[in-house]
């Protein structure tokens, strides 16, 4: 299970990395607290991902990561 959390998680920052304009500048640590934040309340299901109650796709799933770390980032 760690290793399907690790490839998740790595899955997830590329996919960031590729979808979020200014990436690069946002704090490295924030990345990693919100990542971390939205797996530990997540749960693969075949190809979905089970997150706050919805099953999404996981392009759908990084697009609630993206979020939430674009409002993190933007109260700091």
């Amino acid at each position: 299970m760690k290793n399907n959390n690790l490839n998740l998680y790595e899955r997830v920052y590329i996919s960031l990395s590729r979808t979020v304009s200014n990436f690069e500048c946002i704090n490295e640590e924030l990345k990693q607290e919100t990542i971390t934040e939205a797996l530990k309340k997540s749960q693969v299901i075949n190809e979905y991902v089970k997150y706050q109650g919805k099953l999404l796709p996981f392009h759908m799933f990084v697009f609630e990561v993206k979020k939430n770390l674009l409002s993190k980032n933007l109260e700091r």
